[in-house]
């Protein structure tokens, strides 16, 4: 049956959710509407925290997945404890390494070497090393320090582009501009879901 076109509220669809596991009903799939709603309530403040202990408690476990994405932004620092025992033990560790696996994941692509030009007129070695490639890894280990699992592709530009703009040859500027893109390419390829497979206790 589609209750969506009673629009319920999340208190609602709480106590649905908590009936359906009672009675040993099976969750909704993604396919149910059931899951939709549930899901749409992620957009409201505190709402993906709330859908997120919920599948957590009663399944499914897709529902934990698709909330997970929206807790990228989550400071792990601040979760209560009654938060964190609604969760249980498996999905906060998993939550815990979906954030960690990101950050790490971040680091390995933002820490690989630039690779220079071959120097020329103008550009030699001794001028890439203090006009690139210093300048290049002190803005690399201020963008990993401050790196966080939901880093916009904007704000990795944002850091490395004034290093292109101050560069005065054209070729390290080409160099730099190609690696900032493959590294905003690879980060958004990165996959949210990682770590969230696995079977629903």
């Amino acid at each position: 049956m589609d209750v969506s076109a009673y629009t319920p509220d999340w208190d609602t669809l709480k106590e649905v959710v908590e009936a359906m596991h009672r009675y040993a009903i099976p969750p909704p799939p993604p396919t149910d509407p059931l899951f939709a709603l549930l899901l749409s309530h992620v957009h409201r403040p505190g709402g993906a925290q709330d859908v997120y202990a919920l599948s957590a408690q009663f399944g499914p476990n897709a529902l934990a997945v698709a909330s997970s994405e929206h807790l990228l932004s989550l400071d792990l620092s601040t979760v209560s404890d009654e938060w964190a025992d609604r969760c249980g033990a498996i999905y906060l560790k998993r939550l815990f390494f979906l954030h960690l696996g990101r950050i790490q994941a971040l680091k390995r692509i933002v820490l690989v070497p630039l690779t220079p030009h071959t120097p020329m007129a103008g550009c030699n070695r001794d001028e890439q090393q203090h006009n690139v490639l210093r300048p290049w890894m002190f803005a690399t280990a201020q963008l990993v320090a401050e790196a966080k699992a939901d880093l916009s592709p904007s704000l990795i530009e944002g850091r490395l582009n004034p290093v292109v703009y101050r560069s005065s040859c054209s070729k390290c500027a080409e160099v730099m501009s190609a690696r900032i893109k493959a590294i905003t390419q690879e980060w958004s390829n990165v996959k949210r879901k990682r770590s969230f497979r696995f079977r629903h206790r």
